[in-house]
């Protein structure tokens, strides 16, 4: 990484409110939260230790949870902003070989509130920019999802 960037995950509220509160002080307001934080481990399902689905929980949907409350509370009293979600091809589209259920029962789990998160804030102008675009996910992939691979 380079300079004065970091890396922060979210897996806790007392992180969460600490990330708002620097960007609050920093830019007065919060326009646009990209959740793209994620454990990602490939094994058999059998395979997987409880630590290894707590922790991939706290990571991919804990942290969603406590920074997207927030940031979304923000955006209600602002009355517009910005909610993306990356999430993981395998929430729709297993691909054989790639064994991956942890991430596909979390990143599952975000792909579907985030369709249902629109419908929620949407009448507080929560969205992404293009107004004909909303509780979409779009996969960064590579093509992964269209069988590209």
């Amino acid at each position: 990484m380079s300079g004065d960037k970091k890396v922060v995950i979210v897996t806790g509220a007392e992180v969460a409110e600490r990330i708002v509160r620097t960007a609050l002080d920093r830019f007065g307001r919060i326009d646009t939260l990209v959740n793209n934080a994620g454990m990602f481990m490939v094994k058999n399902f059998t395979e997987f230790s409880q630590k290894e689905f707590d922790d991939t929980l706290r990571t991919n949907v804990e942290g969603f949870f406590h920074i997207t409350q927030l940031a979304l509370a923000r955006m209600v009293e602002q009355r517009s902003g910005h909610l993306i979600q990356i999430t993981a091809t395998l929430a729709r589209h297993p691909i054989a070989g790639v064994n991956a259920a942890l991430a596909s029962i979390t990143k599952g789990a975000l792909d579907a509130v985030t369709r249902g998160l629109s419908l929620e804030y949407v009448k507080n102008g929560i969205r992404e920019r293009a107004t004909f675009v909303t509780g979409e996910t779009m996969h960064v992939d590579g093509g992964w999802h269209v069988g590209r691979w």
